[in-house]
């Protein structure tokens, strides 16, 4: 997190899948997430300078993969880490929204990453999931099956399980994750998503 200093802020905490604790020793700061519940905290950072905590819930088997980092900047530095996010996000609205036809091979390098970072916890990142809860994805009928529904899950989510929505994502970005799980760990589908097939899912 980077937050400005002399500033009363306010954080919203709940969980999508277990119960965490949000942990910054050094701030005296800690707050359970909970699923299903919303609860909140108030802090004013009075010095700059850079955090750590942790997680202090045993949470799961990436309970010590997740780490927390707050930065606390003056006003000044915070306003402008705004501005480079926006034009970050504004560049890659951009690129999403463009007509380009991507290779198999860019969606998959895009795919591997955001699937690390978004996916992996639940899934794992050699793909075997943690069943029953986070089923596979390797070998998966989802994920060897037809495009339509693997698209329709992703999007929508699947009711009654963890699997949630992720259409905040851009089209590229749901592009390359679907692309990169129908052809990693050996499913070898061949098939290559393209941004306007998800935007026509949509």
């Amino acid at each position: 997190l980077v937050l400005p200093t002399g500033k009363k802020i306010r954080f919203l905490h709940t969980s999508g899948d277990v119960n965490h604790a949000f942990w910054v020793p050094e701030l005296a700061f800690k707050k359970d997430a909970i699923p299903g519940y919303v609860t909140e905290t108030w802090i004013e950072l009075d010095r700059e300078g850079v955090f750590r905590g942790q997680c202090a819930e045993l949470c799961g088997t990436w309970h010590s993969r997740m780490p927390i980092v707050v930065e606390a900047v003056s006003g000044d530095k915070f306003n402008q880490w705004v501005d480079e996010q926006n034009a970050v996000k504004v560049a890659a609205a951009a690129e999403a929204a463009s007509d380009k036809a991507w290779s198999k091979e860019e969606l998959m390098a895009k795919g591997e990453e955001l699937f690390n970072t978004k996916c992996a916890a639940c899934h794992q990142i050699n793909g075997t999931g943690l069943p029953p809860a986070f089923p596979p994805l390797k070998g998966s009928p989802i994920a060897k099956g037809p495009i339509e529904g693997h698209l329709h899950i992703v999007l929508k989510g699947k009711e009654g399980t963890a699997m949630q929505s992720w259409s905040s994502l851009n089209d590229l970005e749901i592009a390359s994750i679907i692309t990169y799980e129908r052809n990693a760990w050996g499913n070898d589908t061949g098939d290559v998503i393209q941004p306007a097939d998800v935007k026509n899912a949509r």
